[in-house]
């Protein structure tokens, strides 16, 4: 019982970190957060190994970008 309640709580924090899209002019894809765009600069959160980083890319560099949120 136990390990269902963790993996749901686990589910739910996964879920609820909504997921925009960047796609950069090179042809990758970034997978995060989108928490901020002014003029120049996109601004993102994402996760790697459970960890919450936060970065950002020129607009330049970008081709699109999607917020799902």
């Amino acid at each position: 019982m136990r390990k269902i309640i963790l993996f749901l709580l686990l589910l739910i924090s996964v879920i609820s970190f909504a997921q925009d899209l960047i796609k950069l002019r090179n042809g990758e894809y970034i997978n995060c957060k989108i928490t901020k765009v002014d003029s120049t600069i996109v601004y993102y959160d994402f996760y790697r190994a459970e960890r919450k980083l936060s970065s950002f890319v020129a607009i330049n560099d970008i081709s699109s970008y999607n917020i799902d949120g």
